[in-house]
């Protein structure tokens, strides 16, 4: 609480009441909530992961234009009426199981995929006022924060489902690394659709909300539950997955990306995959083929691991380029001799699988 600034602090010590004008919502004209199409997955009674958060509940709380009085963005800004703050922890995942099926007549693959939400996470800091748009800034350099990124798209689509206008300011603190199949983006995604509802009290169900994350991107309906789930279609209908206990994991990543499209376009169904037994469960990755046939080091990244005394099984996760691996042990020194063997521009993790989010 201390990073806010005081005035915010201060309002949130007094504990306000709510306000019911503070409330008040304009709805968009001309614009239908709902109408996609239902999903196969039966998520209704899935609750949602426990999030972190702050919420002003109203309070007609004006922002200044100095820089203090401006939450994110320093100086320049009008008066306008808080509706709601809240932080929300935006969970990577791993894949420990990837099936592509074939490709699709949308020009898009079936799969089928166990994915599992990780401890890492991206940390989300929302403000919603009265008004119109979006506003994001984010700590990572080089991640775009127009319309084309995922925080910004997720407002875009509640705001046309429901049917409500809000100004929504977003800061995005990155702990996720871009392109390394992690679902960094699309987890954004997935909390800006949490956060919204929370915070603009729309009570949306999860199929809703489900069928709105499938509307931004194929990950996304994954974390809006943020649950172990076997993901099929594109990878937007969703089965719970047997509860699993939290699984130690070793990550590595390359100072490289690799494009999702170049993973999937390199696939084809005559390649004969590699499967794990990995404590009762089938480990496959079937893009790591294509991958590993153009990024060498992502290959010599899994032999590396899966010589490691602390190391049970390795893989890539989703379409790469980071490479996961099961500890069996404790490997506290285990990112430092990494970055021995790989060079000191690669991104290391110890992290654990959750068993939901939060």
């Amino acid at each position: 609480m201390n990073r806010l600034p005081r005035c915010v602090r201060d309002i949130m010590e007094l504990q306000v009441q709510k306000d019911p004008r503070a409330g008040r919502l304009n709805f968009l004209h001309n614009r239908r909530s709902g109408g996609s199409e239902e999903l196969e997955a039966d998520l209704e009674n899935t609750p949602f992961p426990q999030q972190r958060f702050n919420k002003l509940e109203g309070g007609r709380t004006g922002r200044g234009v100095n820089g203090d009085d401006d939450f994110f963005f320093g100086g320049n800004r009008h008066w306008q009426m808080m509706l709601g703050h809240m932080t929300v922890q935006a969970h990577a995942k791993v894949n420990l199981a990837l099936h592509v099926l074939g490709k699709r007549t949308d020009g898009f693959h079936d799969i089928e995929t166990l994915m599992v939400p990780i401890s890492l996470a991206d940390e989300v800091e929302f403000i919603v006022e009265d008004g119109v748009g979006v506003e994001l800034i984010c700590s990572m350099p080089g991640v775009p924060t127009g319309p084309d990124n995922l925080v910004c798209r997720a407002a875009e689509v509640f705001a046309r489902h429901t049917g409500l206008q809000f100004h929504l300011r977003a800061k995005l603190n990155k702990g996720i690394p871009h392109g390394a199949g992690l679902g960094g983006g699309s987890s954004d995604a997935g909390a800006t659709l949490r956060a919204l509802d929370a915070l603009l009290d729309t009570h949306c169900s999860t199929d809703r909300i489900v069928a709105m994350a499938a509307e931004i991107g194929s990950d996304v309906p994954f974390f809006v539950t943020e649950t172990p789930a076997w993901c099929r279609g594109r990878g937007e209908q969703l089965t719970p997955a047997p509860a699993m206990h939290r699984l130690p994991l070793f990550l590595i990543k390359p100072p490289f990306p690799v494009p999702t499209g170049e993973a999937y376009n390199g696939w084809t169904s005559n390649v004969l995959h590699q499967t794990q037994s990995v404590r009762n469960m089938e480990w496959r990755n079937d893009l790591e083929e294509p991958v590993f046939r153009k990024y060498l080091l992502l290959p010599a990244m899994k032999t590396w691991l899966t010589q490691q005394p602390e190391v049970e099984a390795a893989q890539m996760s989703g379409s790469g380029s980071t490479i996961f691996s099961l500890l069996k042990s404790p490997a506290a020194d285990l990112p430092e001799r990494a970055r021995r063997e790989f060079g000191e521009m690669c991104w290391t993790c110890l992290c654990e699988t959750l068993e939901s989010g939060g």
